[in-house]
């Protein structure tokens, strides 16, 4: 009995072993398994921050780049201000002193220049245009007062008609002669009708003339002061205030 006993202990303890065995094999496979996904899991949380790291590294570099673009975008727009605004003064400056001469003194001739900035505001064209074009009018011998009240009517006229810098010129160089010659002549209105003012029909309603008189106006012998009047009475009635009202628009 005690053999049998004893024998029957031994089978016990020899099928614990075996089933300790395959328990620590089934807790070694779960580690294995369970570690096997830790460390995956960590590859890609690893993987994501480096991810993370180049995003960030990249969302760097471009705001220095584009911190870099801005500041020399300010830097260039602030230099092109200063070379635009010390050109303008040195502009300024040369236009009193050429204007002094007709003025006598550098106030008036600010003054003037102050006219005629106003001036170019209204109309679609270039300061300069206006300014050289007011210089040649006193040139020729027109007053301060009749020279804005020609070039208004000159801005308008090239306004509608169309045109820029050369227009006006041809249309000032045309009245300019008219004042020069101290009569009005057939040459100098077709200037003007050539450079697209009805100069003839103008004058014709403006001194109440027929057309036979227009056509021989040199031998009517019409001042100069009379027909430059007229003529600019009649471009401020044919064009209005086309000068201002392109100045508004998205051309202009």
């Amino acid at each position: 009995q005690w053999t049998a006993n004893l024998k029957k202990a031994a089978q016990q303890a020899k099928e614990f072993e075996r089933k300790a065995g395959k328990s620590l094999k089934d807790t070694e496979s779960n580690v294995t398994v369970h570690s096997k996904r830790s460390s995956a899991a960590l590859g890609l949380f690893n993987s994501s921050l480096r991810q993370s790291q180049d995003t960030f590294k990249q969302w760097g570099q471009t705001a220095k780049r584009t911190s870099f673009i801005a500041g020399a975008g300010l830097a260039a727009g602030l230099a092109y201000a200063t070379k635009e605004g010390i050109k303008h003064n040195a502009m300024m400056e040369s236009n009193t002193i050429a204007l002094k001469q007709f003025f006598g003194s550098t106030k008036r001739a600010d003054k003037f220049l102050g006219d005629m900035f106003e001036t170019a505001k209204r109309t679609p064209f270039q300061f300069e245009e206006i300014v050289s074009a007011s210089r040649k009018f006193l040139a020729f011998g027109f007053t301060a007062k009749q020279t804005k009240e020609s070039l208004d009517a000159v801005g308008n006229a090239v306004a509608a008609l169309g045109g820029g810098a050369d227009k006006i010129e041809r249309i000032t160089l045309a009245l300019g002669q008219i004042k020069a010659k101290g009569r009005v002549q057939g040459q100098e209105l077709l200037q003007l009708a050539e450079a697209g003012v009805p100069a003839y029909e103008i004058l014709r309603r403006q001194l109440k003339l027929t057309r036979e008189d227009v056509g021989r106006i040199g031998a009517l012998g019409v001042p100069a002061s009379k027909a430059i009047a007229a003529l600019t009475r009649g471009m401020q009635e044919n064009f209005g205030k086309a000068a201002t009202a392109q100045s508004k628009s998205f051309s202009g």
